[in-house]
């Protein structure tokens, strides 16, 4: 009920700066975005803290190279700090650049919340993100990562409010600084559950250096790739750029290049969704048709051929769930003559939904609030370019005519 509707705004602002709008414009619809971005990560954060309340929240262990994640992270945060004129540096020692089993979806979430709380904290400096290995066993190495800044600090009779739920340093209603105070709070709860611990070394009016430490179970070791030219450039020295807001228009802007050629059905409920789907799939060259529930649905890919199918998991008479595991059993019988591929739409995320999808039998999962260009990457998967569709039609028309 939260997701669905941030997903018809934030979708809506993404459409409306691929029209033509003035300078003030764009700013005021940049501006509507960065909030609904805002009030999303309070939804996700909300979420998180009632799952891990509830004992709900499990990690997910899988194969990383951990070097390529803090880069990856740090290429995401240079932005924020480019914006703010910040110096952010990286530095992996070579030795805790290791391929390891860890959740690396949780511990990018601690590592965005420690690097956006010192870009919040810091008017002009220098944040650097550290990792250096501190101990190794028979297959494990311990690993701490420090995330310090130049920015205001902490004074110490304040430092025990930091890791609590929805408490901040400053509670008074004209602090300079926004923020529920759920960051640290599920930081903290995240590490311990990976076994490790987190703390934090402030000096008012000097800077905040906030630590973690936690043991990776090692695949192998290996020396990190000298990537520190991959780094975004100005993610050392970064300056704000004259023209700031027409970058940040060009990164909301779902990307076009590389057209897409693709009959798609959509199968949704939600006015506004559909409106934002359709539209984007139009951006990016595919034609589609729309349907409501599972049983239009079935009925579609009875009377045509499509390409892909967006499914939204949640419809009424049927559901997208129904509707999957129905197209497969057909296809099993012989009515379809090929497996038509099928993107779970949901708003759902809690552990477990993307598991349900595939097992309807839906091969890919894509959840609301819908990123525009996540979409794009998935129809690649799918479509060829209009180039690639022509040829291969020229090239049916050819044998045709030959034979």
């Amino acid at each position: 009920e939260l997701r669905t509707p941030l997903n018809g705004i934030l979708g809506m602002n993404e459409l409306l700066l691929t029209t033509q709008l003035s300078t003030r414009q764009q700013e005021y619809v940049v501006a509507s975005n960065a909030s609904g971005k805002l009030l999303l990560q309070l939804v996700n954060d909300i979420l998180d803290l009632s799952k891990i309340e509830a004992g709900k929240l499990e990690l997910a262990p899988r194969e990383c190279r951990l070097d390529r994640l803090i880069y990856d992270v740090v290429d995401v945060m240079s932005h924020a700090a480019r914006m703010k004129q910040l110096v952010l540096n990286c530095q992996i020692a070579n030795e805790a650049g290791v391929v390891g089993l860890f959740d690396d979806i949780r511990l990018r979430q601690v590592l965005v919340n420690l690097i956006g709380n010192a870009i919040k904290f810091t008017s002009s400096g220098t944040i650097t993100v550290a990792v250096d290995r501190v101990g190794r066993g028979d297959r494990t190495v311990c690993l701490r990562f420090a995330v310090s800044d130049t920015g205001i600090g902490i004074p110490k009779e304040r430092l025990d409010r930091l890791f609590k739920s929805f408490s901040q340093v400053d509670n008074s209603t004209t602090r300079q600084f926004g923020g529920t105070g759920l960051g640290l709070s599920i930081s903290r709860q995240l590490i311990e559950l990976m076994g490790g611990e987190i703390g934090v070394e402030s000096q008012v009016g000097i800077g905040t250096t906030f630590w973690f430490e936690i043991e990776v179970v090692i695949s192998e070791s290996v020396r990190p790739e000298d990537q520190r030219n991959r780094l975004p450039t100005g993610s050392s020295h970064a300056t704000m750029e004259a023209d700031s807001i027409e970058k940040e228009r060009k990164q909301m802007v779902p990307q076009a290049t590389g057209k897409l050629a693709g009959h798609v059905l959509v199968a949704e409920d939600n006015r506004i969704n559909q409106l934002y789907i359709i539209e984007l799939l139009k951006h990016f060259g595919c034609t589609s048709d729309l349907v409501v529930n599972g049983e239009e649905a079935l009925a579609a890919v009875q009377k045509q051929r499509y390409d892909l199918v967006l499914m939204d998991c949640q419809m009424p008479e049927m559901d997208g769930f129904t509707a999957a595991q129905e197209i497969r059993k057909r296809e099993a019988a012989d009515q379809h003559p090929s497996r038509l591929p099928i993107v779970a739409v949901t708003a759902n995320a809690l552990k477990g939904d993307r598991e349900r999808c595939l097992a309807a039998g839906m091969d890919k999962y894509l959840s609301k609030p819908i990123d525009g260009e996540q979409l794009r990457v998935i129809l690649a998967d799918y479509l060829e370019p209009p180039t690639v569709r022509a040829s291969q039609a020229a090239s049916l028309v050819g044998n045709v005519s030959t034979s």
